[in-house]
């Protein structure tokens, strides 16, 4: 489950989102992995279908365009 590895990493500003009715994938035309980050108002700010490598300089750029 999310909500142990959550805790575990101490996040708490960040709720998990869980999608039983795979809502989710249909939006993102069932490519997995898909990233999706959103600002607070919600709206999408970029999107990445398939891998990444989120310790790389790609992963870096897109989370400092979006503020993080």
């Amino acid at each position: 489950m999310v909500d142990p590895w959550f805790q575990k990493a101490g996040l708490k500003a960040l709720q998990p989102y869980l999608d039983p009715e795979n809502r989710l994938l249909d939006a993102a035309n069932g490519a997995l992995p898909t990233s999706i980050f959103y600002d607070a108002e919600g709206r999408e700010i970029w999107r990445v279908m398939g891998a990444i490598d989120w310790q790389g300089e790609e992963a870096k750029g897109l989370l400092a365009e979006g503020g993080v």
